[in-house]
């Protein structure tokens, strides 16, 4: 019951913070969505203070989400959970496999919520193009600076994301996800940034830690034509 309770209203909480973030920017051009923002806000805080409540009951630290500290493999394995309902995996047979050498330091510049925002895209991403009865595999590493991932295996023709602002030069943890899929070239990745690629969950979140965090993405194929590489590095 507990951690039902607690897997529910994380996703609940992560999900209300994705919708805001991404209607915020519009509603300032476009008054006809302040009313809807304001319903989210509303719903926000009553979700803040359902997590309340759950943290009087059962005595957890869900009151403290925003700002504990995010911790690489539970992470991973709560944005598998929300990632596998969002995109209905399951009705598939599409599995997530994942793998750590050990369970790094919590990351830098990041909450566990603000994780979640990061990693739930992207392996919603894999799964929503993984063709049926496959397995995405997921893999943490250790690098000792973050453009390591750049060589390491060697990516072809790498779509990055926030590698000028990246702390390039630091230590960090490489997240790679792996999926045969359907072919998804770069226009489609481009589109998928944009938002205007259907893959159930918002990237706002992604790009917004990925700023904070001063972490990169690489979004690439790799020999197989047929086989997506995704690849996240974030400074530890």
């Amino acid at each position: 019951m507990r951690c039902n309770t607690a897997n529910l209203l994380t996703t609940i909480h992560a999900h209300l913070v994705s919708a805001t973030t991404t209607l915020s920017p519009r509603a300032k051009s476009d008054p006809t969505l302040t009313h809807l923002r304001r319903n989210l806000d509303e719903a926000r805080k009553t979700a803040d203070a359902a997590i309340s409540i759950a943290e009087g009951f059962f005595g957890s630290a869900y009151g403290n989400r925003d700002t504990s500290p995010a911790i690489v493999t539970a992470g991973l394995r709560h944005a598998i959970d929300i990632a596998t309902r969002a995109t209905h995996a399951a009705a598939a047979n599409k599995t997530v496999d994942l793998s750590t050498d050990n369970d790094p330091a919590p990351l830098r510049g990041l909450s566990g919520i603000d994780f979640l925002l990061v990693t739930v895209p992207l392996v919603s991403l894999a799964l929503h193009l993984a063709e049926a009865n496959t397995t995405v595999g997921i893999h943490v590493s250790h690098v000792s600076r973050l453009d390591a991932i750049a060589k390491t295996p060697p990516l072809k023709e790498p779509l990055w994301v926030n590698r000028k602002q990246a702390l390039v030069s630091q230590p960090g943890i490489a997240i790679a996800i792996t999926t045969s899929a359907r072919r998804f070239p770069r226009e489609h990745a481009e589109a998928w940034l944009r938002g205007e690629h259907a893959t159930g969950a918002p990237v706002a979140g992604l790009i917004a830690g990925l700023k904070k965090s001063k972490g990169l993405l690489a979004i690439a194929s790799c020999p197989p034509a047929d086989q997506l590489r995704v690849t996240l590095g974030l400074p530890t």
